[in-house]
């Protein structure tokens, strides 16, 4: 009986190894093709065909725009977030699926 579980356990570990590596073929060849292989960052949409665009969103745009352009003068972090929090500007998020 032990010898049974133990070829079983070796057979699902060795499935589950080309599982996993098939995963990871298919996100590789869609990265070689161009598309998205992972949700888009805040700010992006993903498009029909699986790519990613800025969002159409003018607030979204522009509070991303101004994150971007505070960190380019803070040059750091805290101070970007502290200063975005003084002049209340918010980073916008999507909601729960």
């Amino acid at each position: 009986m032990l010898l049974l579980t133990q070829i079983v356990a070796a057979v699902g570990q060795h499935d589950n190894a080309k599982r996993t590596e098939n995963m990871m073929n298919a996100r590789r060849q869609k990265a070689r093709e161009g598309k998205a292989v992972a949700k888009p960052p805040t700010g992006y949409v993903r498009m029909p065909d699986g790519s990613w665009a800025m969002d159409p969103d003018a607030a979204v745009r522009a509070a991303l725009a101004a994150a971007f352009r505070i960190f380019a003068e803070e040059r750091s972090l805290v101070r970007t977030v502290k200063r975005m929090r003084a002049e209340g500007i918010k980073i916008p998020r999507r909601g729960a699926p």
